[in-house]
């Protein structure tokens, strides 16, 4: 069983978030940007309600290339992630030179989902033990460049005899997340008016910061844990 602890890996994803903030910080508004502003766009009052054929085949192209896109950029800040926890400086090239890595990664992402709707549907305990065990897949698709199938089995092997801890990782990393939504619904449930609930909204926000360094977190459990392709 390899040992770690929650407190100290979470620290050291804040102290990496802050080494490498200025490229962390552009990768993950390009992929916000990516993946957020296509929907503006796209708002259901002008995508495929009453349009043209030509104008509604232009949307649908256009939404299959900036899906694709969003993928691009989602493998490159991972990618990229992956290199700020192994100690080695992002580059931001990365967000489209692992364009290739797409078709595995979209394909890990499906197999690895449905494992833990599989687990989901056996209750919930299934559910973040079959996470646990599978959610570094993607990692060591977009790292080690390997096909879905053995990614799944790499995963599966680095966690073997310690998916109690990492279940309780990602619970604690839960629980990171929703501290601050608590000032927010205590507020709303104190019966707090405007503007004054909305000042204890604004500490949502720390969720921003909260979610970076979630991942940032479990990628560095995963270079922690990380074992070759041919092991």
């Amino acid at each position: 069983m390899k040992d770690f602890s929650n407190i100290e890996v979470f620290k050291q994803g804040g102290r990496i978030l802050r080494k490498y903030y200025k490229e962390l910080t552009l990768a993950f508004l390009a992929y916000v940007l990516v993946t957020f502003l296509p929907k503006l766009i796209l708002s259901p009052e002008t995508a495929f309600v009453e349009q043209s054929i030509p104008v509604t085949l232009a949307l649908f192209l256009f939404t299959v290339f900036i899906s694709f896109l969003g993928l691009i950029v989602q493998v490159g800040v991972i990618k990229n992630v992956i290199d700020a926890a192994g100690e080695i400086k992002p580059n931001l090239r990365d967000l489209y030179l692992n364009y290739r890595r797409v078709p595995s990664y979209l394909l890990t992402s499906f197999v690895a989902s449905l494992i833990s709707l599989i687990g989901l549907f056996l209750l919930i305990v299934p559910f973040f033990f079959l996470t646990a065990r599978y959610q570094f897949s993607l990692f060591y698709v977009i790292e080690k460049k390997v096909g879905m199938a053995e990614a799944l089995y790499l995963s599966d092997k680095m966690t073997r005899g310690s998916i109690w801890k990492i279940v309780k990782f990602d619970l604690f990393l839960i629980f990171i997340n929703i501290l601050p939504f608590l000032p927010m619904l205590i507020a709303r449930i104190l019966g707090a008016q405007p503007p004054l609930s909305y000042l204890f909204g604004l500490f949502a926000l720390f969720v921003l910061f909260t979610a970076s360094v979630s991942f940032i977190s479990l990628t560095v459990l995963y270079k922690k844990f990380n074992i070759s392709p041919k092991a």
